[in-house]
């Protein structure tokens, strides 16, 4: 028997630890591409990959809201909602609650969605690791805002948490599997995901 990851439920610790739980091919879809992203983007955080955190946080976000919304919504219908965060989150609110200060986190992330393509109109400053909540309150105008790349690690660990467990159990593994080198950058300083750690 296996999970929705196609691994075998003996190879994630048995059946008396994991939790059944039925999605759609669409979320697992969406879960397993969210998953990859993930784990890259605390790599890429480690690994002082500025550029590459932000982008990826936004493909990761965008993956996330997705599963969540497959279970209601068709794919040309999530389709139509490209990769808009805020478009996104506003779908995510109506379906399942409020996400508190993470809609707040997200509508500034769908800023992140311009570092697909080089543009004139890019980001000229870089605000790492200062928490959201403080970057909000000191940086209250939407025209600063707009001008800064800001990333705090805890609080995209705490946002990914909440989405990804709005579609799977938080026992549930990630998509990208028991390989140690993953699981090095996936669950170090990561209070919000209770996974296997460092696998021997």
């Amino acid at each position: 028997m296996t999970d929705w990851s196609g691994r075998p439920k003996e190879e994630l610790g048995g059946e008396e630890t994991r939790v059944e739980h039925d999605i759609s091919p669409a979320q697992h879809w969406f879960l397993a591409y969210g998953d990859e992203c993930y784990a890259t983007t605390r790599f890429c955080y480690f690994a002082f990959m500025q550029s590459l955190v932000f982008r990826l946080a936004h493909h990761t976000l965008e993956y996330y809201l997705k599963a969540a919304l497959a279970d209601s919504s068709n794919l040309p219908e999530l389709k139509r909602l490209g990769h808009r965060l805020r478009a996104l989150a506003d779908r995510y609110e109506a379906r399942h609650g409020s996400l508190g200060l993470g809609k707040q986190v997200l509508e500034y992330m769908d800023l992140f969605e311009r570092l697909r393509y080089p543009r004139v109109e890019s980001f000229t400053h870089v605000v790492w690791g200062l928490p959201y909540a403080e970057f909000f309150r000191r940086f209250e105008t939407p025209e600063i805002r707009e001008r800064c790349a800001c990333f705090h690690l805890s609080d995209f660990d705490e946002l990914v948490s909440a989405l990804r467990g709005a579609t799977v159990p938080p026992e549930w593994t990630l998509w990208a599997g028991p390989a140690t080198d993953a699981n090095e950058y996936l669950y170090r300083e990561n209070v919000f995901f209770r996974g296997p750690g460092p696998v021997p």
